[in-house]
C-alpha cells in the first residue's frame, strides 16, 4: 500500500465502526429545557454556512446545518456522519455511500445530488473563503443513483476527511440559485434549511435566534428541546443577564469576570480549544502617524506583553511576536525580535528627529506623537489591555486615547478604515498553516473585503506560490518563514498573545456538557461536547 493510500485510508477508515454521536444513558423524563447561549452583538448574522464572520455564525452553522460526511467525536476521532462508508479507489479517486433516509429540516432527503451540489459551492468559493480553500482541489464529482458519490482530486489529500470532508451539505433544490453567483457577498439570504440537530424557527435582529430540537434527525433526537442565541451591546451587559439566571452559556475573558461568577455559585469550565486566538493591534498604515515604519516598530518595542498577558491570565496564555508560530523565527537569521525594550523604542523615535518637550511628551514638528486606540465598550477583559498598553507607551512619551465603542460600529469603523489603531482578535486552526497566512493577511491585514490597509505584493506573490504546493505534504518549504520576515519588517500590527484555553461559565443545572480527552502531547484536556448530549434532570428544568 502506498504512503498516500495510507494517509488518506487512516483518517477516513480507522473510526469508521463508531457512530458520530456518543452513547448516553439519559431517561426520556430528562428530555426538556432550551439552553439560552449569550453573545455580545458585532454584526448581522450570515444564516448562509458559507459565510462566517463572527462566534454566532460558527455555532449557528454548526448546529443547524450539522456536520458533513464525516464529523468529529467528543474524543477527537474523525468517523463517517452522512457518509456509510468510503473507499479509496486511487491515491485521487474517493467514493462515497451516502446513509439511507438521511433528511433536511424540510424533510426532503439528502442525495447525492445535494452533496455534488455542495461541493460544487465550496470548490467556485475556495479563494474568497479560507474554510473552503482545499475545495479547490477537487478536479470533477460524479454521482452514480441517489446515494453514490465519486471525487476526483487534482492531488492525493491525506486530510480530505479531517477538513472539507467535515463541510456541511446544503439542499440543491432551496439553494442552487448560490451557483450564479461569483462573490460571496452577492450570495441571496435564504431560509437556513440544514441537517443538524436544531433547525431554525425564528430570528428578531440584533436581539435573539430561536432554535428546536429536530425531532427527526438521523442520529437521533437531542436531550433538550432547543437553543436561544441572545444578543447583547456589551460584554458586561451578558455578564450581567447570566448572573440574573436570564443567560445559560457565556464566554468569560479575564480573572475579574472570573470572581463575580463565582461569588453567584456558577459553573466555571476552562476548555482547550482546538482554535488559537491571538490578540493584536491592528495598525491603520495608511493614517497618520502609523504611515511612519518607525514609529510602527518603535510601538513593538515599547508594549510589555509578558506584563498584560500574566496580569490578565495568570501565565495562561503565552507572549507572541508572530502571528501563528515561533518555529520559522527561532531559525531566521533575519527577524528581529521586538522584545520589550523601552530604551530601543525611544532611540528609534529620537532618530526619526522626535524630542521631548517640557511635559516628557514625544513631538515632532510641533505635533505630539499620539493616537487613539479602539477597544470594545463593556470588555473588563480590553479596557485592562489598553490600560497596560497605555501606561508603557506614556513611559517614553507617547499619549494613547483609549476609546471604547460597540461591536457592530467598531467593526465597521475598521472595515471603512476610520480608525488609527484597534485592539482585535484573530482566530484560527494551527494545523492549517496555508489557510491561516492567507486569512490573516487578506482578512486583517489588508481587509479585501473592506478598507485596504496594509498591502504588499512581495506577500501576495508567496501566497500564491504557497497555494500552487500546500498539498504536496513531502515538500519543504521557507515559504511561511519568509512572510513572516516580511511582516516583521514592515511591522503592520503589534502582535500581543495568545490566548491558551477558553473559559465559559455556564449554569449549573445543566449536565454532561464537557469531556476529556488525550491530546497529541500525552496531556488530558477538557472539551465541550455537542450542544445536543447536554440534558436538565426533569426537577431542575426551567422552559
Amino acid at each position: 500500500m502506498s504512503k498516500y493510500l495510507k494517509n488518506i485510508i487512516y483518517p477516513i477508515l480507522l473510526f469508521s465502526f463508531l457512530s458520530a454521536q456518543d452513547n448516553i444513558l439519559v431517561d426520556k423524563e430528562d428530555y426538556g429545557d432550551r439552553l439560552k447561549i449569550g453573545y455580545v452583538w458585532q454584526g448581522d448574522i450570515s444564516f448562509n454556512p458559507l459565510i462566517i464572520n463572527y462566534e454566532y455564525d460558527k455555532e449557528f452553522i454548526n448546529i443547524v446545518f450539522g456536520e458533513g460526511l464525516f464529523a468529529q467525536t467528543n474524543n477527537g476521532h474523525v468517523v463517517h456522519n452522512l457518509a456509510l462508508e468510503s473507499k479509496v479507489l486511487t491515491p485521487t479517486v474517493l467514493r462515497f455511500e451516502l446513509r439511507p433516509n438521511l433528511s433536511f429540516h424540510d424533510g426532503s432527503l439528502i442525495t447525492a445530488e445535494d452533496v455534488k451540489f455542495s461541493y460544487e459551492l465550496y470548490k467556485k468559493f475556495a479563494l474568497q473563503s479560507p474554510r473552503y480553500f482545499s475545495a479547490r482541489l477537487i478536479n470533477s464529482i460524479e454521482i452514480y443513483g441517489s446515494n453514490i458519490i465519486r471525487f476526483k482530486l487534482i492531488k492525493p489529500m491525506p486530510d480530505f476527511s479531517e477538513t472539507i470532508g467535515k463541510l456541511p451539505i446544503i439542499p440543491k433544490n432551496i439553494c442552487k440559485i448560490w451557483l450564479k453567483s461569483n462573490s460571496l457577498s452577492d450570495l441571496e439570504n435564504i431560509k437556513p434549511i440544514g441537517s443538524g440537530h436544531f433547525k431554525f424557527i425564528e430570528y428578531e435582529q440584533n436581539r435573539s435566534i430561536k432554535l428546536d430540537s429536530y425531532i427527526k434527525h438521523s442520529f437521533g433526537q437531542s436531550y433538550i428541546s432547543g437553543v436561544d442565541f441572545l444578543f447583547f451591546e456589551t460584554q458586561d451587559r451578558m455578564l450581567e443577564a447570566f448572573l440574573k439566571d436570564e443567560v445559560d452559556l457565556i464566554q468569560i475573558n479575564d480573572k475579574s469576570e472570573i470572581q463575580k461568577i463565582i461569588q453567584f455559585s456558577k459553573k466555571i469550565i476552562r476548555l482547550d480549544n482546538e482554535e488559537r486566538k491571538l490578540y493584536y493591534i491592528n495598525l491603520n498604515t495608511r493614517k497618520s502617524p502609523f504611515r511612519d515604519i518607525g514609529i510602527r516598530k518603535a510601538l513593538n518595542f515599547a508594549i510589555n506583553k509578558d506584563q498584560i498577558k500574566n496580569y490578565l491570565f495568570n501565565n495562561n496564555g503565552k507572549e507572541t511576536r508572530s502571528d501563528f508560530t515561533t518555529n520559522y523565527i527561532e531559525r531566521s537569521q533575519y527577524f528581529t525580535p521586538y522584545e520589550y525594550k523601552p530604551l530601543d523604542a525611544l532611540q528609534i523615535l529620537l532618530n526619526s528627529r522626535f524630542k521631548k518637550n517640557s511635559h516628557g511628551k514625544l513631538v515632532r514638528n510641533r505635533e505630539e506623537l499620539q493616537f487613539e486606540l479602539f477597544i470594545q465598550k463593556g470588555s473588563l477583559f480590553e479596557e485592562s489591555i489598553a490600560r497596560i498598553i497605555a501606561i508603557n507607551l506614556g513611559d517614553i512619551g507617547i499619549n494613547v486615547i483609549p476609546l471604547s465603542i460597540e461591536s457592530v460600529e467598531l467593526n465597521k469603523k475598521i472595515s471603512q478604515g476610520q480608525y488609527q489603531a484597534a485592539l482585535r482578535e484573530f482566530n484560527y486552526y494551527p494545523k492549517l498553516e496555508n489557510v491561516t497566512l492567507r486569512k490573516f493577511y487578506f482578512n486583517e491585514l489588508n481587509n479585501r473585503d473592506g478598507f485596504h490597509n496594509f498591502k504588499n505584493l512581495s506577500i501576495e506573490l508567496l501566497l500564491v506560490e504557497y497555494a500552487k504546493i500546500f498539498t504536496d505534504y513531502n515538500s519543504v518549504t521557507n515559504i511561511p518563514k519568509r512572510y513572516q520576515n516580511l511582516i516583521n519588517r514592515y511591522a503592520p500590527c503589534i502582535f500581543l498573545f495568545f490566548k491558551d484555553i477558553d473559559i465559559f461559565a455556564v449554569n449549573p443545572r445543566f449536565e454532561n456538557i464537557l469531556t476529556t480527552t488525550t491530546n497529541k502531547y500525552g496531556n488530558l484536556v477538557n472539551l465541550l461536547k455537542s450542544k445536543h448530549e447536554w440534558f436538565v434532570k426533569k426537577e431542575n428544568q426551567k422552559y
